[in-house]
C-alpha cells in the first residue's frame, strides 16, 4: 500500500502518522492515519512461517530455537 485507502493521498506527501506496533498472539497491526484526510486505518499482519535468519530458507516448526 503506497497511498491512503480514501483519499489517494501518497506516501511521498509525507502527510502520515504511524502508531507503533501491537502485537497479540501470531497477529501484529499498526494504525495508519492520513493527516491530509484524517481517515485512520489498521495494517494488521498474521505471522506465518519461521525463516533462517542467513539464508531466509523457511523452516518447519520442529526445526525452530525458542530463544525466548
Amino acid at each position: 500500500m503506497d497511498k491512503c485507502i480514501k483519499c489517494g493521498s501518497s506516501w511521498e506527501d509525507d502527510d502520515w502518522y504511524f502508531d507503533s506496533w501491537e502485537c497479540e498472539g501470531d497477529t501484529v497491526w499498526k494504525r495508519i492515519t492520513c493527516n491530509k484526510c484524517g481517515f485512520a486505518w489498521n495494517c494488521v499482519y498474521t505471522f506465518s512461517h519461521h525463516e533462517d535468519a542467513d539464508t531466509l530458507e523457511v523452516l518447519p516448526d520442529n526445526e525452530r530455537v525458542n530463544n525466548e
